[in-house]
């Protein structure tokens, strides 16, 4: 598979409007740190 990023964009809580950012960490089955979707999917929340 081959891709390519063109904006990182993360929000605080499910809801608010999302910003972008320059950098992410991203964390194999998980997704991006720091964002509401990532923690769902994850089962934390």
């Amino acid at each position: 598979m081959k891709g390519k990023v063109v904006s990182l964009n993360i929000s605080p809580a499910k809801g608010t409007r999302k910003t972008p950012v320059e950098t992410a960490v991203l964390k194999a089955n998980f997704g991006m740190e720091g964002t509401e979707i990532a923690l769902t999917f994850t089962g934390l929340i």
